[in-house]
């Protein structure tokens, strides 16, 4: 998934965009697993100056230092 931030960076990516990508298939109403993996990524990413903000109603958008 941050392969496809970094390609996409400060671009707005919708969720249903990011889980086709992510697990090639469509994304599933209610489904916490794409919240689940962004909450891991922002983990992974805490420090580095590197962060994904929510555009709410619109999806999330990687913005590099």
């Amino acid at each position: 998934m941050l392969c496809m931030f970094v390609k996409y960076e400060n671009m707005i990516l919708s969720p249903e965009f990011l889980y086709q990508e992510a697990w090639g298939q469509p994304m599933f109403e209610n489904d916490n697993v794409l919240r689940i993996a962004m909450s891991e990524l922002r983990k992974k990413l805490d420090g580095s100056g590197d962060v994904i903000t929510t555009e709410r109603g619109k999806g999330y958008r990687f913005e590099v230092e």
